[in-house]
């Protein structure tokens, strides 16, 4: 599988990002003859290149045993991959739409107050963004548009989901 060098950063990919023998847990989710099928492996190495065309990295994943179920899984397949990366202890998942002006989040606090947070952010997938810092737990985020905020002016907030 192929991936931004930035992503690599997330990822154990032995004789590339770590020293270490092991890589990365993945599991491989692939549709074959009808059946949805899925298969544990590992990452155990990177190609020594960066394609010249898309500027991304083969990342190489092993199965072992890919042949032992029925239907097997196939060379040429097109499959899923999921890679367990690293643990960000205390990180929080906001929709991109909540971040304003690249490392600003509003909060709300129990007193319908708006706060101007500056967080750090992780990485941006798709239409969320990880935060490794900047939010405590629990704290609520507005996502709304808002005509004139102002650090302190007095919100109604209007709960939508967790």
């Amino acid at each position: 599988m192929s991936m931004e060098d930035k992503n690599l950063f997330w990822f154990d990919v032995p004789g590339f990002t770590t020293d270490a023998r092991s890589g990365s847990p993945a599991t491989v989710h692939a549709e074959i003859a009808g059946r949805k099928l899925t298969f544990s492996g590992e990452v155990v190495r990177a190609e020594g290149k960066v394609d010249e065309k898309t500027r991304m990295i083969t990342v190489i994943v092993r199965v072992d045993r890919p042949y032992t179920t029925k239907p097997p899984l196939a060379i040429g397949l097109f499959v899923t991959v999921d890679i367990r990366g690293q643990v960000l202890p205390g990180a929080a998942v906001i929709p991109r739409a909540a971040l304003r002006q690249g490392d600003i989040v509003w909060t709300v606090d129990g007193e319908g107050i708006l706060h101007f947070r500056t967080v750090r952010v992780a990485r941006y997938q798709g239409e969320e963004v990880v935060l490794e810092s900047g939010l405590e737990d629990g704290e609520m985020v507005a996502f709304s548009t808002l005509k004139a905020p102002a650090d302190g002016m007095t919100v109604r907030a209007a709960l939508e989901k967790e």
